[in-house]
């Protein structure tokens, strides 16, 4: 009788669709999911866990400009009198 193996699996965290990984998976290796192709890394082995790959993710609705990040109140409070 043939033996049955089960491939190892995990949920993409971008569209929840299953993605079969290959025998001997490590730690931070990079897979793509094949539904949505967004890049993957394996964060955990036990159980088997994917989460974006580094700099990968990029959010359309978050505003990432440095420069708000000096931004003070009080500086512009004082400026607004030209």
């Amino acid at each position: 009788m043939a033996e049955s193996k089960t491939k190892a699996q995990a949920r993409c965290p971008e569209c929840d669709s299953w993605v079969t990984l290959k025998d001997g998976v490590k730690l931070w290796e990079l897979v793509v999911c094949p539904t949505c192709d967004t890049e993957l890394e394996v964060i955990g082995l036990a159980p088997f866990t994917l989460d974006y790959a580094e700099g990968d993710y990029y959010d359309e609705d978050e505003d990432y400009d440095d420069e708000d990040e000096d931004y003070d109140d009080e500086d512009y409070e004082e400026d607004e009198g030209f």
